[in-house]
């Protein structure tokens, strides 16, 4: 495509003469700059993948203005700044990938109206802050992976309404409190990891109900008491 080259930066004039695009696909390459506002005017874009280049700056929050995303990968870069606040407007996205950058402030609770969304990988950031209740209502997730951030506050109760997760990965964080009790509700849970953070009070027994658990780790925290009798049951364990 004239005006996307693999090396250095993204130009304005880039997105003027594609008003049909549907599909950016720029992953692995050494361009650099910021990422240009200018790309919102691809209003028909539904997969954008930027991933594994130079980018820094911020997020430009126009690209919220991109409706009809159903794919957003930014994946190793050296973005900074916020997740943008107005996320949740891309309410087709299905796929959220910004791990592997240097973004921070906290997670904005508008992300929690993407109900489309299959997978969250926020991994490796500096994001901070309490994780907004509103995450429980993305009832879709099979996967959420916020490990390796700075995050602080409980885990929230309300992840005990994604029925559908499989893979929780909260590792290497300042969570503090205990594990709720309401993630035992989760039967599809095969593979949480909470270790690395400030947890308290005792496993919960709770845990026994996750019958297609694979993996658990629990370890680096300040939990206390007894190993429950009913993680037993965990017969695939």
């Amino acid at each position: 495509m004239t005006g996307f080259g693999v090396n250095g930066m993204l130009h304005e004039f880039s997105f003027s003469s594609f008003p049909n695009l549907a599909k950016i696909d720029l992953a692995m390459n050494s361009l650099s700059g910021n990422i240009p506002y200018q790309i919102a005017n691809l209003s028909k874009l539904t997969y954008l993948d930027l991933s594994t280049n130079r980018f820094s700056g911020e997020i430009p929050p126009e690209i919220c203005l991109l409706t009809n995303l159903q794919i957003l990968h930014l994946i190793q870069n050296q973005l900074n700044g916020s997740i943008p606040n107005d996320i949740g407007r891309l309410r087709y996205l299905e796929d959220l990938a910004l791990y592997s950058n240097r973004l921070h402030s906290s997670i904005p609770a508008s992300l929690g109206k993407l109900g489309n969304l299959a997978y969250l990988y926020l991994y490796n950031n500096f994001l901070s802050g309490s994780i907004p209740p509103e995450l429980g209502n993305l009832n879709n997730l099979p996967e959420l992976y916020i490990g390796t951030n700075t995050f602080t506050g409980p885990i929230p109760s309300t992840f005990g309404n994604l029925k559908n997760l499989r893979v929780l990965f909260a590792f290497r964080n300042n969570f503090s409190g205990p594990i709720p009790l309401v993630i035992g509700n989760l039967k599809s849970l095969s593979s949480p990891s909470f270790s690395e953070n400030n947890l308290s009070g005792p496993i919960p027994a709770s845990l026994g109900g996750l019958r297609s658990l694979t993996l658990l780790h629990l370890y680096q925290n300040q939990l206390s008491g007894h190993i429950p009798d009913e993680l037993e049951n965990l017969i695939s364990y």
